[in-house]
């Protein structure tokens, strides 16, 4: 049990909807002057065509550009073929989730990300996230169950009742979510994976967000750092330093990578020892100060390393709002 206001006042967690991020977003990029949309296409190649230009190919084989400047950013499964680009290395996890979204009227998930872990094999969370952009006002509930991959084609053919009935006995309070749930198939299933590049950018391409470094969500900070991405990449942009991006990006990136990597197997593993010692460290970390507090910076997403100092939260928020890169390297 760990609050973000244990860092400072007044801070505190949202669970949204990546619709909530996209929406405004979209809108924003549609009514800005000389940006030209083209939807429903999908882009298979970034060719180096010149020196520092690239042109799209899309599946049908017809060609885009040329541009300056191609971000790659279509998430943890991108296969968009880059030539002369740094190596780019996937290792799949084994263990991935059951995902379910659905309304909570009643508002009885509110304020807490609730997790319930038995050893590191059962992991049940149940995340309020707000309303979606076109809802009705009623908030939503997110629901996710830890499954192994192999495991998800024979969970499919199980009876769904006895599985919903688990759930309640971890958590009563879930009932109503999984009454509303009639079939194996609303439960959605994600994969996890993690992706390492020794840089994030090449001669007239970057990699933002899940494509340029996936990772295991026990953190929870795909989107955080995304966004962090995307405002270095603009700050970079402008001073035409892309080199200066994955200099930047390096030291947060790194050390979210490595802890995420190294927190998974405590939480999804065979072995089973691993959930026991997080079972025992976890409370005495939480009850030291110094170590509560670096647990609550990690959730943050504000974190560079384990001795390098924090991104500064004020700053921070002061470059995001302006719309500036967040400078890391003080």
């Amino acid at each position: 049990d760990i609050s973000y206001a244990d860092v400072a006042p007044g801070l505190f967690g949202l669970g949204l909807h990546r619709g909530v991020l996209f929406t405004p977003r979209f809108q924003a990029a549609r009514a800005e002057p000389g940006v030209t949309l083209a939807l429903g296409v999908e882009i298979r190649a970034a060719r180096l065509e010149r020196a520092d230009r690239r042109t799209l190919v899309d599946a049908s084989g017809a060609r885009h550009g040329p541009f300056e400047l191609v971000v790659v950013a279509d998430g943890a499964s991108s296969d968009v073929s880059v030539d002369v680009a740094p190596p780019r290395s996937v290792r799949h996890y084994p263990w991935g989730a059951l995902w379910w979204i659905g309304p909570d009227p009643e508002r009885v998930y509110r304020d807490e990300l609730y997790q319930v872990v038995r050893s590191n094999e059962v992991m049940l969370g149940l995340l309020p996230t707000g309303r979606a952009m076109d809802a009705d006002g009623v908030p939503d509930v997110t629901v996710y169950w830890s499954i192994r991959n192999a495991d998800v084609t024979a969970f499919r053919g199980t009876d769904l009742g006895a599985w919903k009935k688990e759930v309640v006995a971890h958590d009563p309070r879930a009932a109503f979510a999984m009454d509303a749930i009639r079939s194996h198939d609303e439960l959605l299933h994600a994969r996890y994976r993690d992706v390492v590049m020794p840089r994030w950018h090449g001669p007239g391409v970057v990699w933002l967000g899940d494509a340029a470094h996936a990772m295991s969500p026990q953190l929870g900070q795909g989107a955080n750092l995304a966004l962090v991405d995307a405002s270095v990449l603009a700050d970079c942009v402008v001073r035409a330093a892309l080199a200066r991006y994955t200099h930047e990006r390096r030291p947060q990136l790194g050390f979210y990578q490595l802890a995420t990597r190294w927190l998974t197997p405590f939480f999804q593993s065979d072995a089973r020892i691993l959930g026991a010692l997080r079972d025992t460290f976890m409370p005495l970390a939480c009850a030291i100060p110094p170590a509560r507090e670096q647990m609550v910076r990690s959730m943050l997403g504000i974190k560079r390393g384990i001795l390098r100092r924090s991104l500064p939260l004020a700053t921070l928020h002061a470059q995001l709002t302006a719309g500036r890169g967040p400078r890391q390297d003080g």
